[in-house]
């Protein structure tokens, strides 16, 4: 956009330059006196603008020639050259009267001469001559010549880049040392045809070379005018340098007057902004053009230059980050934005291409688009998302940056583009490219969207417009259908292994935002020496189309969260090509089932837009294979891994994985129980002695974990009919089922090692209220039933029933967790409250310490296999009743 602007202020600047190059300097040149002005005010009506200088002389003498000559036109002027035809440059300089007809002439020079430089000729020597426009060369945008004192040969080439600040530079190199000029001005023509023909001015040599009047024929066009902003007055600046002294003097300044009425000008820039593909929910190339219509009516003021440009894409279209891939950014030192140095931004930062074309130009200006490099972390700056423009043509460099700000929540993009060169052009295209890793993406759904825009002109009109554009393919994205593999890589009962999730979805439709894992009973993490530690990795592919974007990261065992007793962090640091947006952390909330052992974990939602980039959640993995910390359940049941996926825009979906491990057959089962009495003066009729029961067990990797256990006592120790059934004591069944019963309720203490946790789990034993449930659902009371509420790392209820079997009272724990215990120890209370009791035969009472008792335990583990004992229960009788423990198989 202001390369093509400059591109034409260049032209016409250097046909004003050309005009008034000085002929003579000294050592220390002294120019003494630096003017130029114009014919008008009016801000962009046509006008002549005139350039002057002299340089201190004395009669028939001059103290310095001049070698190089730079001028650096006002800002906002522009000329436009290719309404006349070029001149040969070997035309240009022959002495004819046909050489380069009148059609190329832009303006005129009139030079003073001090020294003699022929035979008769009177002096001081005043010599007025055409300024024609010139085939230029490759690097410069317009070139412009003359022929000083009909001998000396002058170019002018015209040039616009950032050096300049984007003024039309007109520069002229190796001026003819002996060139004995001390006055030149110049005028460009704001219309030449008005002055291409027979006038009033003489070149050296006579009649046949007067100009200065209307050319018969010619098309009255505008040339030249007057800047089209009233802001401030302009400034001109020459520099020149001597053959003495050949480094360029500092600049002399002359000003122009501030134009006025920009209020009236006329500035109507249109905008489009099509998809390179009309299919919602994919990444597409998008075409953005800018026009801004010239005036180009010699009688019209000019079209005031673009100054400021405010782009707001449709919500919806959004920064795809598929881009990433391979993506590079530029950065400022590659730009180089002060100099007209080519770029040195990476190939894989280019992201399109720009094509500016200019009336004042005859070839466009051609450059690329790049990805420039991070400034910020806030996605609404401006300056996390950036991008360069640069285009250039013969004499015409152009670099601009662009702020690309991004609505954090929406991701709605507004780009900017402030302080443009002021330079005329009618068309400025960008052209974003396409394909799987273009740099935007379509909106998710089909309809009607609007880019809203704002311009602003050097004259200080501003201008709102609306571009419409259509997505009408792909309407139809499927629903929520998330995919669902998982399970551990090494399905052998009780083995450590690493376990894998991974779900995927296609590429549109809703977004994922959210799961729920229900681990199948027995598969289990090590929580000890485990907090705080890495225990996994994730990896997930964000983005839509067919190459998303794929991102590691870790994740982390903490503890409490929320109202969950464990947690995952899950960190995925969002680096997507040459851009950092952050850590994406999201935790996990980790449940223990407290009947089951089984562990849930339920996810806080996962972000949908992270610094304004929607993710599009394509695929995630997350990999738990820290060594020893997972291991397989120790049945080989069929089970599953239930999931539910949800989106912030469609119903939640269920999907589950089938899970099986195997070789259940080889794990140990060696699971041994000791049993006591306690209480010396509990041993006889209607006394209450204590119980505690040990269990120990081979636990951990190769062995079998008890699922079920029965415990038939001594027949010499029953239920107490009236401690066992008192209210007082007793916990109702409803406060049971929730694990909330009251202190009085508890008749004993229960201890249980694992190898997993840090330290034992320890909690009361409750009595509960005996209920079981009639065919249309009512009530019947039963015995006692026994609660066991373990407390620790993890919360564990373990529940038994009791009945009366033949006499005996049976105590049966019917779902044990399958987790790995070492010791478990369950102590009953004794004394007047407990709930055992001794009876009595038939015959006579019972003093228990006279006769052996013994207990039948069975116990099946979740192998699939049993194990049955006949247990000698110690009794606290003294020496004398003191029995070893001993299990036999039965």
């Amino acid at each position: 956009m202001r390369a093509t602007v400059k591109q034409a202020a260049a032209t016409a600047g250097v046909a004003l330059a050309a005009a008034f190059a000085p002929a003579a300097a000294s050592a220390e040149i002294d120019v003494w006196e630096f003017t130029s002005g114009m014919s008008g005010t009016e801000a962009g009506t046509t006008s002549d603008f005139d350039l002057g200088y002299k340089i201190t002389a004395t009669p028939g003498n001059i103290t310095g020639t001049v070698k190089d000559q730079v001028i650096d036109l006002p800002k906002g002027f522009v000329a436009d050259p290719t309404i006349v035809p070029t001149c040969d440059a070997a035309d240009v300089y022959v002495r004819s009267p046909n050489y380069c007809g009148p059609e190329t002439a832009v303006g005129m020079v009139a030079f003073k001469a001090v020294n003699p430089v022929g035979a008769g000729l009177p002096l001081p020597l005043t010599y007025t001559s055409r300024l024609r426009r010139m085939v230029p060369h490759e690097g410069e945008a317009a070139a412009f010549g003359t022929v000083a004192l009909s001998l000396y040969p002058i170019r002018f080439s015209a040039t616009v880049g950032p050096e300049s600040d984007y003024r039309v530079r007109v520069t002229s190199r190796n001026q003819q040392a002996s060139l004995p000029l001390y006055e030149a001005t110049a005028t460009m023509w704001g219309v030449p045809a008005d002055n291409q023909g027979t006038g009033p001015f003489t070149e050296l040599g006579g009649d046949p070379n007067t100009f200065g009047g209307p050319l018969a024929g010619a098309a009255r066009e505008r040339f030249a005018s007057v800047p089209a902003r009233c802001d401030t007055p302009r400034e001109t600046s020459m520099r020149v340098a001597s053959w003495e002294h050949r480094t360029l003097l500092p600049p002399l300044l002359s000003s122009v007057a501030a134009p006025t009425g920009c209020e009236d000008l006329l500035f109507n820039p249109t905008l489009s902004v099509t998809p390179e593909v009309s299919q919602a929910a994919t990444p597409s190339g998008y075409r953005v053009v800018l026009n801004v219509a010239q005036s180009s009516d010699v009688a019209n003021p000019r079209t005031p230059n673009l100054k400021d440009a405010v782009v707001k894409l449709p919500a919806g279209v959004a920064i795809s980050p598929s881009a990433a891939h391979g993506l590079q950014a530029c950065t400022d030192e590659q730009l180089q934005i002060d100099t007209s140095d080519p770029e040195a931004c990476p190939a894989a930062s280019k992201i399109g291409d720009v094509v500016v074309e200019s009336p004042v130009l005859d070839e466009t200006v051609d450059g690329s688009i790049y990805t420039a490099s991070q400034l910020s972390g806030d996605p609404a700056s401006g300056d996390m998302f950036r991008i360069f423009l640069t285009a250039a043509s013969s004499g015409v460099k152009i670099k601009l940056r662009g702020q690309v700000a991004v609505d954090p929540a929406t991701g709605q993009i507004t780009t900017r583009f402030l302080d443009n060169p002021d330079l005329p052009f009618e068309r400025m295209t960008l052209t974003f490219k396409g394909g799987d890793r273009a740099p935007l993406a379509n909106p998710m759904s089909c309809g009607g969207f609007n880019t809203a825009s704002t311009f602003s002109s050097w004259a200080g009109q501003s201008v709102d417009t609306s571009s419409p554009m259509n997505i009408d393919g792909g309407c139809d994205q499927g629903g929520f259908a998330p995919t669902l593999s998982a399970g551990t890589t090494d399905p052998v009962a009780s083995a450590h292994s690493t376990f894998v999730l991974t779900s995927t979805k296609a590429s549109g439709g809703p977004d994922l935002n959210g799961v729920t894992v229900q681990m199948p009973k027995g598969l289990l993490g090590t929580l000890r020496g485990n907090l705080g530690q890495q225990i996994g990795t994730v990896r997930v592919a964000a983005g839509l189309g067919a190459y998303p974007f794929e991102l590691p990261g870790t994740a982390v065992l903490e503890g409490a969260y929320g109202d969950a007793p464990y947690s995952l962090r899950v960190t995925v640091p969002a680096k997507a090509g040459p851009f950092d947006l952050g850590d994406v952390v999201v935790r996990q909330k980790i449940y223990i089932d407290s009947e089951t052992a089984q562990i849930r974990i339920v996810s806080d939602p996962f972000p949908t837009v992270v610094k304004g980039v929607p993710v599009r959640l394509q695929r995630m993995a997350v990999t738990v294979d820290k060594p020893g910390f997972m291991f397989n359940p120790t049945s080989c049941d069929p089970m599953s891994i239930d999931t539910t996926f949800s989106s912030p825009s469609a119903a939640d979906v269920s999907r589950s994985a089938r899970f099986k491990v195997a070789d259940c057959g080889s794990l140990t089962y060696r699971p041994r129980i000791a049993m006591r009495l306690l209480g010396r003066r509990q041993t006889k009729t209607g006394r209450h002695p204590g119980l505690r029961s040990v269990l120990t067990q081979p636990a951990g990797e190769g062995a079998a974990n008890i699922a079920r256990a029965r415990v038939v006592l001594p027949k010499a120790v029953v239920l107490d009919p009236n401690n066992s059934t008192d209210p007082a004591l007793v916990c109702d069944y409803d406060a049971a089922q929730r694990a909330d019963c009251p202190a009085s309720s508890v008749i004993g203490r229960a201890v249980a090692r694992t190898p997993v946790l840090e330290r034992p789990l320890a909690g009361d034993v409750h009595l509960v209220q005996g209920i079981r449930f009639g065919p249309t659902g009512n009530r019947i009371r039963t015995t006692p039933a026994l609660l066991v509420k373990l407390r620790g790392e993890v919360d564990i209820n373990v529940r038994a029933k009791t009945t009366v079997r033949n006499g005996r009272l049976v105590t049966t724990f019917p779902r044990v967790p399958d987790a790995p215990v070492r010791k478990f120890r369950l102590d009953i209370k004794g004394g007047s409250k407990g709930i055992l009791v001794v009876t009595r035969t038939r015959k006579s009472n019972i003093d228990i310490c006279r006769s052996r008792q013994v207990a039948n335990v069975k116990t099946n583990g979740h192998h699939g296999r049993a194990r049955d004992f006949r247990v000698n229960v110690k009794r606290p009788c003294g020496k004398a009743g003191k029995a070893g423990r001993r299990a036999k198989r039965s």
